[in-house]
């Protein structure tokens, strides 16, 4: 009977350490982001690499903390933060209700594959990694010179259905680099594109063309000419 009893114990304290998640991150966007005005323009910030350490896990959520100068006027600047699994078309999460957010409060929940019969998540198991991408939605309006960037701060910003689970903190905080918005619409080329024989001194035009009226203003262009 002994001997019942301790085997019995051992199964109960290995089943209660529940199934870990490994998961780390690596940024996606790039110092400057091209956004033309009057124009959606969607943002990949973060891909996530999800994977169980046994058995599976299911994520039910994800805390998403913005920073950076949109913050001064999110729904001006963002409309949405969405999470897609990498190759995938349609999110398997979104938040669009935005207007809550603040400088104070800069902390946005995203619900996984959320059913309106109160299902909701998605599986990562012990097998396959799986690679998911933060992605910013940028208003039509949103303003040049205005920045922004993507942080998942803990552990505690994955949410797992099954509270015995547990998400490892080892590779947090997982953070993007910060964007500022610009929209640079121009074309630039130098006449003429040949160089006469026998000429000590010649004279090259370089022009810049707007593409777009809402281009922003530049007062700087830097020409390197090789010895």
């Amino acid at each position: 009977i002994s001997c019942m009893v301790v085997l019995l114990f051992i199964v109960l304290s290995v089943n209660s350490f529940g199934v870990t998640l490994n998961i780390n991150g690596t940024n996606m966007v790039s110092p400057i982001t091209n956004h033309e005005y009057n124009s959606n323009t969607s943002v990949d910030m973060l891909n996530l690499t999800l994977k169980a350490n046994e058995s599976y896990v299911n994520v039910t959520g994800i805390n998403v903390t913005i920073f950076g100068s949109v913050l001064d006027n999110i729904t001006g600047n963002i409309s949405s933060v969405s999470i897609f699994i990498d190759g995938e078309t349609i999110p398997i999460g979104v938040n669009n209700s935005i207007e809550n957010i603040s400088s104070t409060d800069n902390t946005i929940y995203i619900p996984i594959n959320e059913t309106s019969n109160g299902t909701s998540g998605v599986i990562v198991n012990n097998e396959t990694e799986q690679h998911w991408i933060v992605t910013f939605n940028i208003t039509q309006t949103a303003k040049s010179g205005k920045t922004f960037g993507a942080n998942l701060t803990s552990n505690n910003s994955i949410v797992l259905e099954n509270s015995s689970n547990e998400v490892n903190n080892t590779n947090f905080p997982i953070a993007s680099n910060l964007s500022t918005l610009a929209n640079l619409h121009t074309i630039a080329y130098i006449t003429p594109h040949y160089v006469d024989t026998n000429v000590t001194n010649q004279t090259f035009v370089y022009i810049i063309n707007k593409t777009s009226p809402s281009c922003d203003p530049f007062n700087q262009s830097v020409i390197t000419i090789p010895e």
